[in-house]
């Protein structure tokens, strides 16, 4: 009987594939290097990687094309040019970053970052909810120089399997020529596990009590 119920697996294992995979490894989703684009800086942006767009029509004034970092960079993407916010002017104003997440789960944002002195030091990320902007994490920078910002956003169940909206909030200029920038910006996430193979590793799992019975 036992060896009935193990053989029945195997067949499984073999019609799906083989053997039960591992942890899937992210998917870019959509990813913005800002390279080769022409000023002035436009409403939209479509992403260079993937799939989604990023709206900047929130801002009428402030935006320029500025040198960039390879820092978060997907690929062999070069440093070339980023996104630069620029004064008080916009404290509280808002770019969208919007991407499909069908068929994707555990969703992740990324993006290189810096500020001056006077710049956007407390600015913010948020996602929406169907309803509302939800806070996610805000920024900790030092100094003139480019840093890494991670936002994990695999606790937030609406972003996944449907279209993820995520905003960058901005806050805390203290003067005109308070700059904030932005580069390789990322929507990362892990596809969700097909039927068959949620089957396979529900069999798997039968399997290993079985053996150990």
């Amino acid at each position: 009987m036992k060896r009935g119920f193990v053989s029945g697996c195997a067949v499984i294992a073999a019609l799906t594939g083989g053997g039960v995979a591992g942890s899937a490894a992210a998917d870019l989703l959509a990813g913005w290097n800002f390279n080769g684009l022409d000023a002035p800086v436009g409403a939209s942006i479509s992403a260079q990687h993937g799939s989604g767009s990023l709206d900047l029509s929130d801002f009428t004034t402030g935006l320029a094309w500025q040198p960039g970092s390879s820092l978060n960079a997907w690929g062999s993407d070069p440093a070339g040019e980023g996104l630069g916010f620029t004064g008080t002017s916009l404290n509280g104003k808002s770019a969208v970053f919007t991407t499909s997440s069908a068929g994707y789960e555990g969703l992740s944002l990324s993006m290189a970052v810096r500020a001056t002195a006077t710049g956007h030091m407390l600015s913010v990320i948020e996602a929406w909810n169907g309803a509302d902007w939800q806070s996610v994490g805000s920024f900790s920078l030092v100094g003139s120089v480019w840093t890494t910002a991670s936002f994990d956003l695999s606790g937030l169940g609406f972003l996944n399997d449907g279209v993820a909206s995520l905003r960058l909030r901005l806050d805390g200029a203290t003067s005109a020529q308070g700059n904030f920038r932005v580069d390789n910006v990322r929507i990362e996430a892990t596809a969700i596990p097909a039927p068959a193979a949620l089957a396979l590793l529900g069999c798997a799992g039968l399997c290993g009590r079985r053996r150990r019975e």
